[in-house]
């Protein structure tokens, strides 16, 4: 006598197979992109350039320093994906004091240099302080190369999470929460907030049906500018406090 076959339930045929971790694609992109926006933000926070709380002008003999008339950003000011940090620390060419002869008047000048933790700090001086003349006579001649390449580290990384970011958003697997355009326009909100959000979204959690209304486009311009808005005022209330 045959024994007859024993269908499995509804439930165990509508079960779906769990891949591990380390064999999905979808969740490795979402922990590169992770990795990678967790690495640019601690490097650009570490490097800074922060200002400074002292006068640098006893300890700048035989540093590294530079002395430049554009006033150092910190990451969150910065476009991340584009922007070259170490543009901002390109020393003036030159004696950089105040040419009284073309009726130049005072003006501010950024001095930034490495203290002993390889971070980069800054302060202001007017062009017409003596300290600035002690500054450029103790400053190496090689000190802006060597804080445009510190700086520069932090630009690579952020072009290589730029560069992933938009290659997984176009060619990965399709977006459920938004459609293409509007993740799009999310990775280039300040501080990589919107590729966070879309490796978290849209890779770290299981897959959930689509919704009937997935975000367009302008969706994601219209969260670029609140986010962007809402990041600068944010940093300029703790600038403040």
């Amino acid at each position: 006598m045959t024994t007859p076959a024993v269908l499995p339930s509804s439930t165990e045929a509508s079960a779906p197979t769990r891949t591990p971790w380390w064999k999905d694609g979808r969740r490795l992109s979402g922990l590169l992109l992770l990795g990678l926006a967790g690495a640019y933000l601690a490097l650009a926070s570490w490097t800074g350039p922060r200002p400074a709380s002292y006068d640098p002008t006893p300890f700048l003999d035989g540093q590294h320093a530079t002395v430049t008339d554009v006033e150092p950003r910190t990451a969150h000011e910065v476009a991340w994906w584009q922007d070259d940090f170490a543009t901002q620390l390109t020393a003036l060419p030159g004696h950089v004091m105040t040419d009284e002869g073309k009726g130049e008047g005072s003006v501010p000048r950024y001095v930034v240099w490495e203290d002993v933790n390889r971070q980069l700090v800054w302060t202001t001086m007017r062009s017409d302080d003596p300290r600035l003349e002690q500054v450029e006579r103790h400053v190496r001649a090689d000190g802006s190369r060597r804080l445009e390449e510190i700086a520069r580290w932090v630009t690579r990384l952020g072009r290589a999470l730029a560069a992933v970011a938009l290659l997984v958003v176009v060619s990965g697997h399709r977006p459920r929460s938004g459609n293409r355009w509007y993740w799009f326009w999310l990775l280039w909100t300040p501080l990589c907030i919107g590729v966070i959000w879309f490796a978290i979204t849209e890779k770290m959690r299981d897959p959930q049906e689509r919704r009937p209304r997935r975000k367009t486009g302008l969706d994601g311009i219209g969260a670029l500018v609140g986010i962007y808005i809402t990041v600068q005022l944010a940093f300029g209330v703790l600038n403040g406090l």
